[in-house]
């Protein structure tokens, strides 16, 4: 399947992170997200998922980078996506950054299968957020 995304990335292969936006578009936020992650060593895919079969095409956006980049896949969401859910539930996400409306937290690890962090999505740009969500998926993905 082929669809539009932004992708980000080094020289250096590293760990790959899917970006999720609330309306699964391509957003500057979301391109900042992901260029941040480059500089920190990740490769980061946003998929423009509002092109149709959001299913098929965020499964083809993980798929993508598991086979050309890096085994080891996570996932930058913002809210719940029922798009995400049957690659989560196959287990070819292997960490998962959750921002949420209203949770006024920072950093709180869920007890899940999948390793997931949850922030308040006011959190996006707060430097310590930043840094626990760096954090979380370089232990998670390495």
């Amino acid at each position: 399947d082929r669809g539009t995304a932004y992708m980000a990335y080094t020289d250096r292969v590293g760990p790959g992170i899917l970006i999720a936006t609330d309306d699964g578009s391509i957003t500057d936020e979301a391109r900042s997200i992901a260029d941040g992650l480059a500089v920190e060593g990740f490769t980061a895919i946003v998929p423009d998922l509002g092109a149709g079969a959001p299913e098929r095409l965020f499964a083809a956006a993980v798929d993508y980078l598991a086979d050309n980049w890096h085994p080891r896949v996570g996932l930058i969401s913002f809210g719940r996506h029922d798009f995400c859910d049957p690659v989560i539930e196959s287990r070819r996400i292997d960490a998962i950054a959750l921002y949420e409306e209203g949770t006024g937290l920072i950093g709180e690890e869920l007890d899940a299968d999948i390793p997931t962090v949850r922030h308040d999505v006011a959190a996006v740009q707060d430097p310590d957020a930043i840094d626990e969500t760096l954090d979380f998926f370089r232990y998670h993905l390495s």
